[in-house]
């Protein structure tokens, strides 16, 4: 394959992501991740001068639940633009520009493997084509630089450039820790006794001062909330004592499984065939890169993701295809390898007797019956995850228009708010902001479909002596059949009086 052609089919992988991303360049979809509201934020007060802080809470406290180096690097967007509107097109495009960086990393990989141009372009194409990652390249999250950073450090290993891609993506992404202890475990199966020093000093180094600056200005963090913004590492085993962990760990089994069906795109079948399907492909996928193992990058990249996966079981938080992204590429090539070898057998099957060409006729049937349920289960994540996400959120930026606007001119720069989007409700009014965390329910409904606050979100309010409560109908799961539909939700009991209400949003304030 010629060098243009290779680069003509290059480019053409990322256009569907290119196009992705300009249709979400205004961010409707800003805090829908929560995480993107605070990054973002924490950008803005780098940009200006304002220290690493979470300037959206009340406490403006120091901003240790994230490593510096995404927020710094998303600092450019404010350094650009003004104003959040000019942001936030700059903003997305430099989070967009790590998938090209990611897709070239990928084929790179592929050829210092060893495989054809043909075959490492198909590899970088199958990922940056794949739904989750066009996702991560439309929101403000470090999962697409720290995968990009993670296959770089791959590609360059073993050297220096690998290590220090590895601290940069620590920096990025805390993550990327296991990348570091899976560096130590190839150089000790290699038996690279000084290279194992280098790295371990270095990770200690690297891991240490970003512990110990969090240890030295972390706020003091005494209920749930604190703990979710300011001591991540707290609020972990606060969730997930020592003693509930071997039964937290045997739950997270289930979503795991699950959100490795979901990266090779068969998730969507339901039933028992689906649970067979589903089993089957992860079989596969397994059995491939057990065929693929060999020391160097793939054992590397192996050993890494074997230590991702078994960190997601010690999380709160059940596994997702956001904090298992770096491991796609290794999935989809363990299920190409072993789909390569299963093409060799049905081939050589079809040179043999009638039976055995009737056998392979059967399987391959069946095998491009599940490649095209693949491609559609594809092409419904691309479009439910992009084109009609940004245009339901756009569907409720004129009731928060206004209320934000309301929020500016009638409410005082000190007023201090709960609400489910706190950063990026703050970054529209500037007003400090507060959300319980993902544990507790925010509101409560009851037999009639009216919403009410919860006690969480009361004595939240009570604790950090919050002033208002701001709720949009964005806040909610939408109804399909009605996602604009009146907002209903009452006060009573609450002790808050109603200062703005429209058909979507209710501002309610203490007396």
């Amino acid at each position: 394959m010629s060098r243009p052609i290779l680069i003509v089919l290059f480019c053409l992988a990322l256009l569907p992501a290119g196009w992705l991303a300009w249709l979400g360049r205004d961010l409707p979809h800003l805090g829908s991740f929560h995480d993107d509201g605070v990054y973002l934020e924490a950008a803005r007060g780098l940009a200006a001068g304002d220290g690493y802080r979470i300037g959206s809470l009340p406490s403006r406290p120091a901003q240790t639940k994230y490593p510096p180096g995404y927020p710094l690097y998303l600092s450019l967007a404010w350094r650009i633009g003004s104003d959040l509107d000019t942001v936030l097109p700059w903003a997305l495009l430099l989070t967009w520009l790590w998938l090209p960086v990611w897709a070239y990393a990928l084929y790179q990989l592929g050829l210092r493997l060893g495989w054809t141009p043909a075959i490492s372009l198909a590899w970088a194409a199958a990922t940056v084509l794949h739904p989750e990652s066009q996702l991560a390249a439309t929101r403000l999250m470090s999962d697409l630089p720290g995968a990009a950073l993670l296959t770089l450090s791959l590609l360059t290993f073993p050297g220096p450039a690998s290590l220090a891609t590895a601290v940069l993506a620590f920096v990025f992404r805390t993550a990327a820790l296991p990348l570091l202890a899976a560096q130590c475990v190839e150089q000790t199966l290699c038996r690279r006794w000084r290279s194992l020093f280098t790295i371990l000093v270095t990770a200690i180094l690297a891991a240490g001062a970003w512990f110990a600056w969090t240890g030295s200005v972390r706020a003091p963090a005494p209920n749930l909330a604190a703990k979710y913004y300011c001591d991540y590492l707290g609020y972990q085993f606060a969730l997930v004592p020592w003693a509930q962990l071997p039964a937290h760990m045997g739950s997270q089994i289930a979503p795991l499984l699950d959100t490795l069906a979901r990266l090779l795109l068969v998730d969507g079948i339901s039933g028992v065939t689906g649970a067979a399907v589903r089993l089957l492909v992860l079989v596969a996928a397994a059995s491939g890169i057990r065929r693929l193992f060999s020391p160097g990058p793939l054992r590397l990249y192996t050993l890494y993701s074997i230590a991702a996966l078994v960190l997601g079981l010690f999380w709160y938080f059940p596994p997702d295809s956001r904090t298992l992204l770096p491991v796609l590429p290794l999935v989809l090539a363990g299920l190409g390898r072993e789909c390569g070898a299963l093409f060799l057998l049905l081939r050589a099957s079809f040179r043999k007797s009638l039976a055995d060409r009737l056998v392979a006729a059967a399987i391959s049937l069946l095998l491009l019956l599940l490649a095209l349920t693949v491609l559609g289960r594809g092409e419904q994540l691309w479009r439910t995850n992009g084109a009609d996400v940004f245009a339901l959120e756009r569907g409720f930026q004129p009731g928060l228009r206004d209320a934000y606007a309301f929020i500016r001119h009638e409410l005082p720069l000190t007023t201090t708010l709960f609400t489910v989007n706190d950063p990026a409700t703050f970054l529209q009014t500037g007003r400090p902001t507060l959300r319980f965390p993902l544990t507790g329910r925010i509101y409560t409904r009851d037999a009639a479909g009216v919403f009410h606050p919860s006690a969480d979100t009361l004595a939240t309010m009570r604790d950090f002596a919050l002033d208002c409560l701001f709720v949009s109908k964005q806040h909610f799961d939408p109804d399909p059949l009605a996602p604009y539909a009146p907002l209903r939700f009452s006060l009573a009991g609450t002790g808050l009086e109603e200062r703005y209400r429209s058909r979507t949003e209710l501002i309610a304030c203490r007396p």
